[in-house]
């Protein structure tokens, strides 16, 4: 028995050994760093540590990291692209234990956040591949309406990878990452268009053109913080209220500044952001999909220390009327 436990101390200690690929000379963060940020005080629990695609390759670097942990004292799950190892991409058992990690959360009523750059499915996988990225995308599916599924994309999200973030309820991007179907070479084979990732399904593209992401943030730490901010007005499951903060926000407090936003006629138009910002708790607006559809806000806040949904219209764009 103890020499079975020193055994996986070895080799735990030589898969975390391994977490210093290449990328990180460039100023990226390793998976199991961006796992940290992403969980309080870097702490979590890594889970399905020592599986591999194959038995002879003398590594663990294969396809994702998983972990769970807290975040903003809420348990949660979740699992982080590790990109140095064949760019990403998720094999037939990579993609079982993404399944499974959707299945636990489920099961246990609890957040399931992925961290991706990944350049899809492996294709040496053949047909197996296929199998095993429809049961994860099935257990995405099972999971909807009833636990909290947020991606944040923080590089190439290509292929399946892609797939699986535009069944979650939130995409967060860095601005520098990219979120496409097939790559700049399908693209190119298919079409005969010479493009890259980016012209295809970068930051802009997705957020003032598709209105396929929710978030676009500066870089990835910045990307993981949005995800910890987006959680604390979810609920962990769909039987739970979301959470509650204490009010320090007087709830008598009058706002002259009403009087100056308004107009004085029923057709002059005015800025619908800054009265939302005079009323809800602290003057804090988190608005989602901000360079989307300017006609329309939408986004959370918090009422007497109550997280609550947010739809307006704007005047200022469109006199707030919706378009196609």
């Amino acid at each position: 028995m103890d020499k079975d436990l020193e055994k996986l101390n070895k080799l735990s200690a030589f898969a975390e050994s391994e977490d210093t690929s290449s990328k990180k000379s460039e100023g990226r963060l390793s998976p199991r760093e961006r796992l940290a940020l992403l969980f309080d005080n870097g702490d979590y629990k890594e889970l399905f540590k020592f599986a591999k695609s194959s038995l002879t390759e003398k590594t663990f670097k294969d396809g994702v990291v998983c972990g769970a942990g807290n975040i903003n004292g809420r348990p949660a799950l979740a699992y982080a692209s590790e990109y140095s190892y064949q760019g990403g991409s998720v094999g037939r058992i990579q993609a079982d234990i993404i399944m499974n990690l959707y299945k636990l959360a489920r099961q246990s009523g609890i957040p399931i956040i992925c961290l991706s750059e990944s350049a899809g499915a492996r294709l040496s996988d053949a047909m197996h591949i296929m199998e095993g990225y429809a049961g994860v995308m099935k257990e995405s599916v099972f999971c909807s309406g009833v636990i909290p599924q947020i991606t944040a994309a923080l590089g190439y999200c290509i292929g399946a990878a892609a797939f699986v973030a535009t069944l979650n309820d939130f995409i967060i991007m860095d601005k520098d990452s990219a979120l496409c179907i097939a790559g700049a070479g399908v693209n190119k084979a298919a079409t005969g268009e010479d493009v890259t990732e980016y012209q295809i399904g970068g930051a802009d593209i997705h957020m003032n053109h598709s209105g396929g992401v929710h978030f676009v943030e500066k870089d990835e730490s910045a990307s993981i913080e949005r995800v910890r901010q987006l959680l604390e007005f979810m609920p962990q499951n769909n039987a739970e209220a979301p959470p509650v903060i204490e009010c320090f926000d007087p709830e008598d407090r009058e706002e002259p500044e009403v009087e100056k936003i308004l107009p004085q006629d029923d057709v002059t138009p005015f800025d619908m952001k800054k009265l939302i910002h005079l009323f809800v708790d602290n003057h804090q607006f988190l608005e989602i999909q901000s360079g989307f559809a300017p006609n329309v806000i939408i986004g959370f806040a918090r009422f007497g220390g109550v997280p609550v949904g947010i739809a307006a219209n704007q005047p200022l764009h469109l006199a707030g009327s919706f378009d196609c």
